[in-house]
């Protein structure tokens, strides 16, 4: 057999499909932002999950690909907005949907009377979750939580010692909050590297999240942002297949 075909087989062998996880930063919450998705709109885009016979399934199921049904998608939310709690969270607990949040622990306020507000691009301000609201989704049981760094730092352009401080203490502070491990990780603006990848492992994260590049695996998930305005042949060319090598990328 010539060497390129046997290459070519090889390749073929290893390869898998890529399960899709979307990514969403703000449903409903009236923003001039084009990541605010309104809530109308996000209920018909998980209704066009449905007509694909996509099967939501949580984060923590791609650890397990053998496990996984035949069409998964994976739901996840970035930096906590308080209109995922308010306006994306009923939506996903009437279908009965599971997903993920990844939020700055920083960010989040222990009640009303604390809670922070969040910059968008063009200098609006959203206000972000506080603990009890997201105690309330966690609770429901479709809701997991996961880290998104200390205070949202570009890891990439961290110290040692920040690198460390976002990673670690991101995860000692949701945990305990919780009751229950924190062992996802989306970068803050999906950026990462070998050294930020390798503290993600050393702080005992399982999986981590990008968006839109690298490798794919457990420690470069490739996530398909949704924006406003999204029509469906849009969200379907989100969902379509790629393919991963697990032999090059970041599983473990």
């Amino acid at each position: 057999m010539p060497r390129t075909l046997l290459i070519l087989l090889l390749l073929a062998t290893a390869c898998r499909r890529e399960v899709p996880v979307l990514l969403w930063h703000e449903v409903g919450c009236g923003t001039r932002d084009p990541r605010d998705v309104p809530a109308d709109e996000f209920d018909r885009e998980l209704s066009w999950l449905a007509d694909d016979g996509r099967t939501v399934v949580p984060a923590t199921a791609l650890l397990e690909p053998a496990k996984l049904p035949r069409k998964p998608v994976v739901v996840t939310f970035d930096d906590g907005a308080a209109c995922i709690y308010r306006a994306a969270f009923p939506i996903l607990r009437r279908r009965g949907l599971p997903f993920t949040v990844f939020l700055p622990a920083s960010w989040i306020g222990a009640d009303e009377a604390h809670r922070t507000t969040q910059p968008l691009g063009d200098g609006e301000q959203v206000p972000t979750m506080i603990w009890p609201e997201l105690l309330e989704m966690e609770k429901s049981g479709l809701c997991t939580v996961g880290a998104h760094g200390e205070t949202h730092l570009y890891l990439r352009r961290a110290s040692e010692a920040e690198l460390r401080r976002e990673l670690v203490d991101a995860k000692a502070e949701l945990s305990e909050r919780l009751g229950s491990p924190v062992t996802l990780l989306a970068y803050p603006f999906g950026s990462f590297n070998r050294a930020v990848i390798a503290e993600a492992r050393k702080a005992g994260y399982r999986e981590a999240f990008s968006v839109g590049v690298g490798l794919g695996g457990a420690f470069a998930y490739r996530r398909r942002s949704i924006h406003r305005g999204a029509d469906r042949a849009g969200f379907e060319e989100a969902l379509s297949d790629r393919w991963i090598w697990p032999l090059l990328n970041h599983d473990p």
